[in-house]
């Protein structure tokens, strides 16, 4: 992340890919049939574990891959090795339960749920095992989060409070609580439950994960299971989960209100959607899409009703801080986050530009537009379905990230775990039923 190398190719195969997938959603009507084959479900939980077992940096942090010079002027944090190897023995576990079960299905078939539920189980015990390894990692993200937490339990105002400096000196680190207030909800109950803001975000994604085994029963619970699993282990869901990157809570927020208006359930989605809104300054992306699939099912009351809860519980759970200090407020949670400086280190396409020396200021509006535009294709269709939502949703977050001035990994599996929401809900493939 702090590594100041341009990662031009890779940015560009990204955004060969966005384009791909913007035409695909161009293409395609409707997405509720687009489910992937559990085959390709089960190949790719197999690669994720995979690799997690030969480079564990793809999945996770090593003291190895850490910057020497933030290294040299912070506190180095060994690593339990027992922990690594319960880790590393839980992975491989994982990786020998699901080559047996795809190569014995059939001799296996009474023992499928049972080996789904022990999957989930290691893939959730896997997030934990990250906590107790890396129980301080070296990143402004955890620092601010947990001295915030403690500082509105002691009845201090966290966006007036100055952040303990971990990269001394180099400017990196925040001048204050850049997060809305909907985050410490998910922050003091990890703190009080397990000790660690992190737990918080387990927590979300352990919603995330029960959504999935029990919200889409035309997929077989075998799949089900591997989609769960793919929850913790895909992308870069280990580092993530250590870094205490809060987007699993976004996640949950935004997979359970979709859920919620997918099932006429408009007065808890609007709550759903008003702490999104709450917690993430882009939640509003998400919470246009949710209110668009009301409006392509001509529920114009339902819409009405979703729009003002969301309003109202967005401004409650931000009106105490508006009243505690509004200058400070709006100083750190909107103009700080807006003024934040160009990144030359961000995976986007405005840090590409600027190392070619072309032109950056019209990029983020092409983002903007692409949003617009995806938006406009939802409301001009009838009776969306859940998948489409959370595709589109998924989209673009993609492409506004692509063409900000921010984007990191944690940025990109959102993306993922959307786009996976995506495929685990919707309706499966005939070949599933022979399998």
């Amino acid at each position: 992340m702090f590594s100041g190398q341009q990662p031009g190719w890779g940015i560009i195969l990204l955004g060969v890919w966005g384009i791909g997938a913007l035409g695909w959603f161009l293409k395609s009507q409707t997405w509720r049939d687009q489910a992937l084959h559990p085959r390709l479900v089960q190949g790719l939980l197999f690669l994720c574990l995979l690799l997690a077992l030969m480079d564990p940096k793809i999945m996770y942090s090593q003291i190895a891959a850490a910057n020497p010079t933030l290294l040299s002027k912070g506190p180095i944090q060994v690593f339990p090795k027992t922990t690594m190897i319960y880790l590393q023995a839980t992975l491989a576990l994982s990786l020998g339960l699901l080559a047996m079960t795809a190569l014995m299905q059939s001799k296996l078939q009474a023992w499928q749920r049972g080996i789904g539920i022990l999957l989930v189980a290691l893939a959730a015990a896997s997030h934990l095992l990250v906590f107790r390894m890396v129980p301080f990692p070296l990143i402004d993200v955890f620092t601010t989060l947990s001295e915030a937490s403690v500082a509105l339990l002691e009845g201090r105002n966290p966006y007036r409070l100055t952040y303990t400096d971990i990269y001394q000196g180099q400017g990196l680190t925040p001048t204050g609580f850049g997060y809305l207030p909907g985050i410490f909800p998910w922050a003091i109950s990890g703190s009080l439950l397990g000790g660690d803001v992190r737990m918080g975000n387990f927590l979300a994604l352990a919603g995330a994960a029960l959504i999935f085994l029990c919200g889409n029963h035309g997929q077989s619970f075998p799949t089900r299971c591997i989609y769960a699993c793919l929850l913790f282990y895909g992308g870069a869901g280990l580092f993530v989960a250590e870094q205490a990157w809060i987007d699993p809570v976004l996640l949950f927020l935004i997979l359970l209100a979709a859920w919620c208006l997918d099932r006429g359930r408009e007065l808890p989605a609007g709550i759903l959607a008003g702490l999104l809104c709450a917690t993430k300054q882009y939640g509003i992306v998400a919470f246009v899409f949710l209110w668009l699939l009301l409006i392509s099912r001509k529920n114009f009351r339902g819409s009405l009703q979703f729009f003002s809860v969301s309003v109202g519980v967005g401004v409650l759970v931000q009106a105490p801080f508006w009243i505690w200090d509004l200058p400070v407020y709006w100083k750190t949670v909107v103009v700080g986050v807006g003024q934040l400086p160009f990144r030359p280190d961000a995976y986007t396409f405005v840090s590409l530009a600027s190392s070619w020396g072309i032109p950056i200021t019209g990029i983020p509006w092409a983002g903007a537009g692409i949003f617009l535009f995806l938006a406009g294709k939802m409301w001009s269709q009838r009776n969306i379905g859940l998948p489409q939502c959370l595709g589109s949703i998924g989209l673009a977050y993609f492409w506004i990230f692509m063409t900000n001035r921010h984007a990191f990994c944690n940025y990109y599996q959102l993306v993922f775990l959307l786009l996976l929401s995506c495929a685990a809900l919707a309706n499966p493939p005939a070949l599933e039923k022979k399998i």
